[in-house]
C-alpha cells in the first residue's frame, strides 16, 4: 500500500497460484475500470499467434508475412518471416524513439490512419532480416494483420472467443483501432486489472487454465527455447541490455 501511494500507479495486483495476495488502485481508478496497456499488447498478440498455430491457421513461423497478407507483397515487412517479425529482427531502418513520431499518427491517431498503409510504406533497411534485434512497432502491427487474415475476423473477436471466454474474464476488453477499424496491436489493449492477472497466470501455467489447455504447451515452452534462428535475441547478446536479458516472440526474458 505504501508503494502504491508513493508512485503514480493506476493499479497494483499481486497474485500467486490463482490467489490474489494484494489488490489496490490509485489515480482515481477502481476494479471495474479498464486499464489500457502499452507493449503488453504485443505479448497478447503473441498468444494469439500461438492459437493460430495450434489451430493450423498459420502453417509455419518460417513463412513470410506476405504469404498470408497479399497486400504486403514486396514490402519489407511482408517479406520478413513471422519468426523474425516476432523477434524484432526485420532489419528495418527504424529508430524506436524517433520514428514512433511517424508510426503512431499514421497508424492510429490521424483521421485517415491505417495500420496496413503504415506497414506497407516503410521499406528502408539497415540489416538483413534475422541478423539484428531492433525494437520496432511495425513488426507487431504486421503480425496483427497476419492474424486478421488467417482468422477472417478481428483480433478482438478472436481473443474474445479463444482467450477471454476460456479465462472467464470479469469484464469486457477494448483495443485501440485505426480509422479502418484495424487494431493498433503494438499497444492499446485495455482490460480490468484482474483480467490482466489472469493472462499472467495463464502464461505462468504454460497455457493451461483450470482443466483446459487453452494454448498448447509446445507453443508456451517455445518462448524460452532459443534455436540457432533466434541467435540474435538470446540472453546476453541484445545491444544495450544486460547479460541476462533476452527477447523472443514479443516477450522479454530476464534470467537474473
Amino acid at each position: 500500500a505504501e508503494y502504491l501511494a508513493a508512485w503514480p500507479i493506476t493499479g497494483l495486483l499481486i497474485a500467486r497460484k490463482g490467489a490474489i495476495l494484494y489488490e489496490g488502485y490509485g489515480m482515481g481508478r477502481d476494479a471495474e475500470m479498464t486499464l489500457t496497456s502499452m507493449s503488453m499488447a504485443k505479448s497478447v498478440t503473441s498468444l494469439l499467434v500461438g492459437l493460430c498455430i495450434d489451430q493450423g491457421k498459420i502453417v509455419s513461423i518460417e513463412d513470410v508475412a506476405e504469404k498470408y497478407v497479399p497486400a504486403l507483397k514486396d514490402s519489407l515487412h511482408g517479406q520478413t518471416t513471422l519468426r523474425n517479425l516476432m523477434n524484432m529482427s526485420s532489419g528495418a531502418a527504424i529508430e524506436h524513439a524517433r520514428d514512433n513520431n511517424y508510426i503512431y499518427p499514421s497508424g492510429l491517431r490521424n483521421a485517415n490512419s491505417s495500420v496496413l498503409q503504415t506497414v506497407q510504406q516503410w521499406n528502408a533497411r539497415n540489416d538483413l532480416q534475422g541478423t539484428a534485434f531492433n525494437y520496432n512497432e511495425l513488426c507487431a502491427l504486421t503480425m496483427g494483420l497476419v492474424i486478421r487474415a488467417v482468422t477472417g475476423t478481428s483480433l478482438s473477436e478472436f481473443a474474445e472467443k479463444y482467450l477471454w471466454t476460456p479465462l472467464g474474464a470479469e469484464g469486457e476488453a477494448t483495443w485501440l483501432l485505426d480509422s479502418q477499424g484495424v487494431e493498433f496491436n503494438c499497444i492499446g489493449l485495455g482490460a480490468r486489472l484482474r483480467d490482466w492477472a489472469k493472462l499472467g497466470q495463464l502464461v505462468a501455467q504454460q497455457g493451461r487454465w483450470k482443466a483446459q489447455q487453452v494454448i498448447s504447451r509446445d507453443w508456451m515452452e517455445g518462448y524460452s527455447k532459443w534455436t540457432k534462428a533466434d541467435g540474435q535475441v538470446r540472453p546476453g547478446v541484445l545491444k544495450g541490455k544486460g547479460a541476462n536479458q533476452g527477447y523472443k516472440f514479443f516477450i522479454w526474458h530476464d534470467r537474473s
